[in-house]
């Protein structure tokens, strides 16, 4: 069985900009084509990915949280574009697979409220990124 870390662990919780992460020796599938990139290390800064670049050659920054990546498969955030969510305490469960993008088909007043709050969100963590 294939072990993912899924780029919830990238995306899902925007990293504050003095933190960096480095993901060392893993195989990432970019979704570009159809191969697999194997024994990359991937650096993120705050909530940009700064290198993605083979393991043997990336200088991982002194800073940096690293998680070993060996034998493992990294993979962009996934999309589910139809769910019906009753709450946000679902939401969960979607992050836990990977899933970082639902769009919710129940249209009640409490998800159009969540949409904004998500945005609002979304917003200040890009002006942040901008920075």
């Amino acid at each position: 069985m294939l072990e993912f870390l899924p780029a919830v662990l990238l995306f899902g919780t925007p990293l504050p900009a003095a933190d960096t992460l480095a993901i060392r020796d893993v195989s990432v599938l970019p979704m570009t084509g159809g191969e697999i990139l194997p024994h990359r290390t991937v650096v993120i800064a705050g909530a940009r990915i700064l290198v993605v670049g083979p393991a043997s050659a990336a200088r991982i920054p002194s800073r940096a949280t690293v998680i070993d990546g060996r034998g493992k498969f990294l993979i962009p955030g996934l999309a589910d574009m139809h769910v019906h969510l009753s709450g946000t305490e679902e939401l969960g469960s979607y992050l836990g697979y990977g899933v970082l993008t639902v769009r919710d088909l129940n249209g009640s007043p409490e998800t159009l409220g969540w949409r904004h709050a998500v945005e609002t969100v979304r917003n200040h963590y890009r002006a942040e990124a901008a920075r």
